[in-house]
């Protein structure tokens, strides 16, 4: 549980460095959302932006977490390879942890594609007159995540794969 523990610290502690490095660079109306072309197309104050991010970066995953812990302690739900296998009476707790363990990476996984979402949003502001999403580093962040939550998957499926013998 350590690791993934520490991966979540280190995210929230990239997270709230990029929030603090940042904050005197938001305007007091900024652009929060932009259409596909990165052209604004929606509007909010600062403190309203900061309530949104803080909320996805510290909710989301507190969220997920919630919910695997919920769905465990229910007995069913838990959606896993061969879980007839792995959730049986006497390894249940310890699939519980390990499930615990890749949600808890998947949601430092999330926190620093906020961080990297607001560097975004705050790039675009910086452009008072006509804030537009950097589309690179949009599709740059994006593909990102997505690998790594494929690896993510991977490495779940290949954990809980039936052992040989």
């Amino acid at each position: 549980m350590k690791l993934p523990l520490f991966a979540l610290a280190v995210a929230y502690a990239i997270f709230f460095g990029c929030l603090s490095a940042t904050l005197g660079e938001l305007p007091a109306w900024m652009a929060t959302h932009f259409d596909i072309t990165g052209k604004a197309d929606g509007w909010m104050d600062r403190k309203g932006y900061l309530e949104f991010i803080c909320g996805m970066a510290i909710g989301l995953p507190l969220f997920m977490v919630g919910v695997t812990l919920l769905t465990a302690r229910l007995g069913r739900g838990l959606n896993i390879p061969n879980k007839e296998y792995w959730l049986a009476p006497e390894r249940r707790a310890d699939t519980v942890a390990i499930v615990l363990r890749f949600v808890i990476a998947l949601g430092a996984m999330v926190v620093v594609l906020h961080a990297c979402l607001h560097l975004l949003v705050v790039s675009s502001n910086r452009e008072n007159a006509q804030p537009h999403l950097n589309g690179l580093g949009m599709t740059a962040m994006l593909v990102t995540f997505v690998a790594a939550t494929l690896i993510w998957v991977v490495l779940l499926r290949r954990r809980f794969a039936l052992p040989e013998g």
